[in-house]
This record gives structure tokens, C-alpha cells and sequence, in this order.
């Protein structure tokens, strides 16, 4: 997650899922091929203080790191926690996907077939 001063936060979520992907399907780690350097770019592009990214493929970690500083000046490290306010909706959506692509879920499904406690919402 990021702190920003004044630059869209979906954007974040989209260049990091990106960024994670890309180096997930080429196998290395994505402090290769200047990823550091490309990240600190990014964050001094948008005006971000800081942020903290993870690569994780086949649900094992290969990369965490912490870049810049957070709103109080402390360096940010991968056990930062930042609070996400109005990102959680993107995240949701990228969740929602994930689950359409894997076949779980279809956009179409009602909210009722998967929360029982919703079923009087036919």
C-alpha cells in the first residue's frame, strides 16, 4: 500500500498488481531488472511518501520490501501498516475478478447465492 499526497489511489493498485504479475511470469525476483529503482521512480513521480510492495506466486512470498517514509517520517518497511480508506473498493474489485477468472463466481450471480444470510434479497 501506498501514502500519497494527491495522485489517484486506483492507479497504485493497478501498477502494483502489474508490477507483481509481470515478475511472477518471468519467474525472477523483482528486485531484478531494476525494480527497486523503478518503484522509487514511481513514488517520486506521484508525490508518494512511501509505500510497501510483496510479489507472492504459487502463494509463496519471493519479495517484500518498504520504500520512503511514512506520514510521521519513519522509514517503511514490508510490516508497515497503512490505512487503506476508499482503496479497499478497488481491492474488492480486483478480488471479484479473481474469483470470475478462476470460475468460482460469475458477474451475473446474485448476492444471495453466496450469502446465505441474504436470501430474502431474491
Amino acid at each position: 500500500m501506498l501514502q500519497q499526497q494527491n495522485s489517484p489511489r486506483a492507479m497504485v493498485v493497478v501498477w502494483l498488481v502489474v508490477a507483481g504479475l509481470a515478475a511472477s511470469l518471468v519467474g525472477a525476483s523483482p528486485t531484478s531488472h531494476g525494480f527497486d529503482k523503478a518503484f522509487h521512480d514511481f513514488l517520486y513521480q506521484h508525490e508518494y511518501m512511501g509505500g510497501a510492495v510483496a510479489a507472492i506466486k504459487d502463494g509463496r512470498l519471493l519479495f517484500a520490501d518498504g520504500f520512503g517514509k511514512d506520514r510521521a517520517g519513519k522509514q517503511v518497511t514490508a510490516h508497515s501498516k497503512f490505512h487503506i480508506s476508499s482503496l479497499a473498493k478497488s481491492l474488492t474489485g480486483v478480488a471479484i475478478m479473481r474469483l470470475v477468472q478462476e470460475g468460482r463466481i460469475t458477474l451475473d450471480d446474485r448476492v444471495c447465492t453466496h450469502f446465505y444470510h441474504y436470501k430474502h434479497l431474491h
